[in-house]
């Protein structure tokens, strides 16, 4: 039985704007670091811990974090068609599996997650993210859907091809979190950003 209801309903602590900071930019980057940091580096350690390319499609198929929980991301989604996006990706595992960068991963991801009903940009990246991790590629650049995208509208950056510059972001950011941490950033702390000028 799913555990999505239970998930949606409990959100985990400084999550989606914790508010034991003073709401300045450092206080905000600090509660990333403290309470969020952890939950996306245990994420992606899953999929670099594995063997193999098809190793690594198989857990995306399963979506579950190292607790068992369904990722919350792909509540909306289901189990079901996460497991059928998984087998969908099989055919490019040797495709995926020789690539170099994020970006490559992102672009061979298009024609599975377009010919697959409810795949939206939000699994398009999370499944990029972790192929990546798997494949020792993470992104150098900061790219944005969903939450982390109206986050970076509500911080006024210019968005372009679906990514953010890393120029556009305060050297405070850059210079502590990695480029997939900015995106998780952007999109947990969403609403604190409306308050702060970069």
């Amino acid at each position: 039985m799913s555990d999505c209801g239970k998930n949606l309903k409990t959100k985990p602590q400084g999550c989606f704007g914790a508010k034991n900071h003073d709401g300045t930019l450092q206080e905000l980057i600090k509660a990333y670091i403290k309470y969020n940091r952890k939950n996306k580096n245990d994420e992606l350690e899953q999929y670099s811990a594995c063997s193999t390319i098809e190793e690594t499609i198989n857990k995306i198929g399963i979506c579950r974090n190292i607790h068992g929980k369904v990722y919350s991301h792909q509540c909306r989604v289901g189990e079901a068609k996460m497991k059928e996006f998984a087998d969908i990706l099989k055919p490019y595992a040797q495709e995926l599996n020789i690539a170099t960068t994020f970006q490559q991963i992102y672009d061979i991801l298009r024609v599975p997650v377009k010919n697959t009903h409810q795949i939206g940009d939000l699994a398009h990246y999370d499944v990029a993210l972790r192929i990546s991790a798997y494949c020792r590629c993470l992104p150098e650049e900061v790219f944005v859907q969903a939450g982390s995208e109206q986050g970076a509208k509500t911080w006024g950056m210019n968005i372009k091809n679906g990514k953010v510059d890393l120029n556009q972001f305060p050297k405070i950011l850059t210079e502590q979190l990695k480029p997939h941490e900015i995106e998780d950033f952007l999109c947990i702390y969403q609403n604190d950003l409306e308050n702060l000028k970069k």
